[in-house]
């Protein structure tokens, strides 16, 4: 009985290597065997996208010299305020914003001829910064920043600030006090440039954590080596971006429900196989020994991908075989942010 059971253990492990590596076979010479089909369709939900660009907190001191109704004007604009992921939905784009919301407020001088104005200036800002995704690389394709300033003029002096430059600036005070609607107006041009300006770094440094940690084009390059005409096919919903891979010609197809959904999945990959094969590993799946044989496999077939979270799964369903990537633990997230 020792033996037999031995045995059955034994011969359930060198299925679940046969099965796999059967899969994985199919999937690599699938260009021959499914001719006009998407082989691949790689799915990145907007919990993955948020654990990358993190919620990130914007704090920010940009000096700033511009020239304001004639006065040329100089401080240190302190910002603060957060930043946060907008996924759209489009069929045939995958596409999402980076938005930062956030009040400034700074310490004006501005000196014309030989008058010196101190003042202070406040406001709220905001920014939309598009992110396109083409299945390999996420893109920035622009930033819209918007800004409302409110000003206070203090005071207007000499350049000495000596008792006669007080009494002309005392006299000339209520003309500056006129000119504050127009200075706010151009005020909020200035706010505008240092808004983009911070933003498009800060969205640049995002994109670059996103090409580096998003493993989908190593993937596809282990997996589909011989295929430099196919083309990824993006799309976007309120949950996921989706890219699915193959000929120019391929339709996307739609994919059957996933039942075992992991409860908190960061990306997903669905391989094309054959249905006897998707349910014989869905099976083996199941198996504890198995299960982990083809973890193993996993690792070292796709270790990009594997290397996302420790909690994943590979099961199949329909014809496809569907690789579950989980949350990553927290201390992988920080190591992300801090890089």
């Amino acid at each position: 009985m020792m033996y037999n059971s031995e045995s059955k253990s034994t011969g359930t492990i060198a299925y679940a290597i046969m099965v796999w590596c059967s899969v994985g076979t199919t999937i690599l010479t699938a260009e021959d065997q499914k001719q006009g089909e998407v082989q691949a369709v790689f799915r990145i939900s907007r919990e993955y996208l948020s654990d990358v660009i993190g919620r990130e907190e914007i704090v920010a001191d940009l000096p700033f010299n511009a020239k304001i109704v004639g006065f040329c004007c100089t401080g240190i604009v302190h910002g603060r305020g957060t930043v946060s992921l907008d996924l759209r939905n489009s069929a045939d784009a995958a596409v999402f914003t980076i938005d930062s919301e956030g009040n400034g407020h700074t310490c004006v001088k501005g000196v014309r001829g030989p008058l010196v104005t101190t003042g202070s200036a406040w406001g709220p800002f905001s920014s939309h910064t598009l992110v396109t995704f083409d299945g390999r690389r996420f893109t920035h394709a622009g930033t819209t920043p918007w800004a409302h300033v409110h000003a206070d003029l203090q005071r207007v002096t000499g350049r000495r600030d000596r008792r006669l430059g007080r009494c002309i600036g005392s006299l000339a005070k209520p003309v500056g006090e006129h000119l504050l609607p127009r200075a706010e107006m151009q005020g909020v041009q200035v706010a505008e440039q240092l808004v983009r300006g911070f933003v498009e770094d800060l969205s640049d440094r995002i994109i670059a954590r996103l090409n580096e940690k998003t493993p989908i084009e190593e993937s596809v390059n282990r997996l589909f080596p011989e295929t430099k005409d196919w083309i990824f096919q993006v799309s976007a919903d309120d949950h996921f971006i989706q890219a699915a891979y193959g000929p120019p010609e391929a339709s996307v197809p739609q994919l059957p429900e996933l039942e075992d959904r992991l409860g908190d999945v960061r990306l997903e990959a669905w391989l094309h196989s054959t249905g006897e094969e998707a349910r014989l590993l869905s099976d083996l799946s199941k198996q504890p020994l198995a299960r982990q044989l083809v973890q193993k496999y996993l690792e070292s077939s796709l270790p990009q991908l594997a290397g996302l979270a420790e909690e994943r799964s590979v099961t199949g369903v329909g014809e496809w075989v569907v690789i579950s990537i989980g949350a990553p633990d927290p201390a992988s997230v920080e190591s992300v942010l801090s890089e």
